[in-house]
């Protein structure tokens, strides 16, 4: 198989195009291994990471992504439109409305082995 999982998601999306999963399915077994083609994707984009998507709040969506934590995702430039927006449906494999409510920290927060209480935030 040529060319790296975080390579091919990259232009199937760019294209929207729909990637066959099959042949990659043994190559994420966890949260590590698809934050290693997340990373991949980030320097593939230059890093033009413009916000994160947070989901598995609780344990029970946590078990579906096999964490023990919440997962992040991250939004690259091309797919971040500050609203009003207008974008091509046909950009779009599965079109979706989906209402995100969005915040700005006011500095980042320093990285920690533990994680952060939601009463130090």
């Amino acid at each position: 198989m040529s060319g790296s999982l975080a390579a091919l998601l990259a232009d199937h999306r760019a294209h929207a195009a729909v990637l066959d999963a099959a042949p990659w399915r043994d190559t994420i077994a966890n949260v590590a291994d698809a934050y290693r083609v997340q990373d991949e994707l980030a320097r593939l984009a230059g890093n033009d990471v413009r916000a994160w998507k947070v989901t598995a709040l609780g344990a029970e969506q946590q078990n579906g992504y096999r964490s023990d934590r919440p997962v992040a995702g991250a939004i690259f430039a091309p797919f971040f439109h500050p609203s009003p927006a207008t974008v091509a449906l046909t950009d779009y494999l599965t079109p979706l409305l989906e209402c995100e409510t969005a915040f700005l920290l006011g500095r980042d927060l320093p990285q920690r082995d533990k994680p952060y209480q939601r009463a130090e935030i």
